[in-house]
């Protein structure tokens, strides 16, 4: 009896000894059962060339569907075929300059082709006055009653764009009621907006303000403004070197 109780035991341990020595894929200590292909992408994934990835954001910014508005006030006061008006400042149509051109449109033209975007005038159905002294009351007093504008046309695929240029001239420090209801209009959220404007002294005034609070789900960046009778060539020069800053 004792021998057998000895080669039993003596058996159990050879088996011991086999099963201690089959191979277990060698893993080291901590690792999961990840699969081989799985585990190689993530690796991948994480050694990342900084350079190539500041590249290819980079890449992806200027990939951005851009589009550029603007709201001129020449460009808002009705049929102008039987009258002499020349275009030159879209916010107060001053006459002091030698501009051949709105400065407002001046950097939405600037905008559109720097950063490869869409052009959009906007424009209402119910035009302001043509004569500018006779236009101011009643522009202001749209600001206070909050008047509701419509438009003469749509964006179409507003939603399709990445980031918005938005000019607009400054008035009473503040938005012109038009632009209100343009916000009111649109839905801006997850855009990036950048405006740029024309004022007489006022600079943004509390335009920015207003604008975060009509459209608070939108990134706005700073913006950029001069004043409505600076000269054509030194609007465009200054407003390129803004545009130059913004990826």
């Amino acid at each position: 009896m004792r021998r057998i109780i000895v080669f039993v035991v003596t058996v159990c341990m050879m088996l011991s000894l086999a099963a201690c020595g089959s191979p277990r894929q060698n893993k080291p200590v901590g690792e999961t059962e990840t699969p081989p292909q799985v585990t190689q992408q993530s690796a991948e994934a994480v050694t990342v060339d900084p350079a190539q990835s500041e590249t290819e954001h980079i890449e992806a910014d200027s990939d951005r569907k851009v589009l550029v508005v603007y709201f001129a006030y020449s460009e808002n006061i009705g049929d102008t075929s039987g009258m002499d008006v020349d275009a030159v400042t879209s916010a107060s149509l001053n006459k002091r300059t030698s501009n051949s051109d709105g400065n407002l449109q001046v950097m939405a033209r600037e905008a559109a082709a720097v950063k490869n975007g869409d052009l959009f005038s906007i424009q209402i159905t119910d035009p302001y006055d043509p004569d500018y002294n006779a236009m101011v009351g009643v522009a202001q007093k749209d600001q206070r009653d909050g008047k509701e504008f419509y438009f003469v046309s749509e964006i179409e695929n507003f939603s399709d764009y990445d980031t918005v240029y938005i000019g607009i001239p400054v008035w009473w420090g503040a938005l012109p009621q038009p632009m209100v209801s343009f916000f009111e209009h649109y839905d801006f959220s997850g855009k990036t907006v950048v405006p740029f404007g024309i004022h007489l002294g006022s600079r943004f005034g509390s335009m920015i303000g207003q604008m975060k609070e009509l459209e608070p789900n939108a990134l706005f960046l700073d913006g950029f403004t001069i004043r409505a009778d600076t000269d054509n060539d030194k609007v465009r020069a200054e407003f390129d070197a803004f545009l130059e800053k913004i990826n």
